[in-house]
This record gives C-alpha cells, structure tokens and sequence, in this order.
C-alpha cells in the first residue's frame, strides 16, 4: 500500500503580520516519498497558546493551497497560531505549521 505524507510552505517565513494582506501557503502532497497533485488536503487553523477567538483567518481555500490573515490587533502580536492541512481521504495524515503573528513594523 502506498504510504503518504502532508507537508506545508510558504514563500519567506511562517510569520504573519497584524493587518497585512493575507499571506499564501501550500500544501504538498507526497506518495512514497514523490510529490503528486492527484490529491487533495482540508485546511484549518487554531491558536497555539491562546484561548479565546481564534487569532487568524482563512481564505481561498483550494485542495492545495490557502490563504491565511491576522487582523489589526496589536494584542496578538507574539502569539502563534496553528495552520493544519489533512489529506481529504486519510484524517490520520496531516501536517502542523506554526504562524507566528508579528507587528507591521
């Protein structure tokens, strides 16, 4: 049987900015190893260490790639969030990034 794996990138740094525009990422799907489009991940987000509404926002959502934002609020800065892309057929086969939102300065 074939076996999978999940892994998420993103240009630049895991690091999201308060207020900025939302910042694109990129699940890779890999099948034995070798990197394959034939499927597709669900994505989600939660905050790390935080209780309370969750910090970020997610948008534009495809089978493998979304879009992630924080809103102006300074008293989020420090805080990460959690980025979560499951393989859609295999909940037991997902990767975990860690955002960390940081000031627009």
């Amino acid at each position: 049987t074939p076996s999978y794996a999940v892994g998420i990138t993103v240009k630049k740094s895991a690091r999201l900015k308060v207020g900025s525009s939302a910042k694109p990422f990129t699940a890779v799907i890999y099948e034995n190893g070798t990197a394959i489009t034939t499927k597709s991940v669900t994505w989600s987000v939660k905050n790390k260490d935080y209780t309370g509404e969750t910090m970020a926002t997610l948008s534009d959502m495809t089978g493998t790639t979304c879009k992630l934002s924080v809103p102006n609020n300074n008293a989020y800065i420090g805080y990460s969030v959690v980025l979560t892309a499951t393989l859609a057929d295999d909940s037991t086969v997902f990767c975990n990034l860690d955002v960390l939102i940081i000031s627009l300065m």
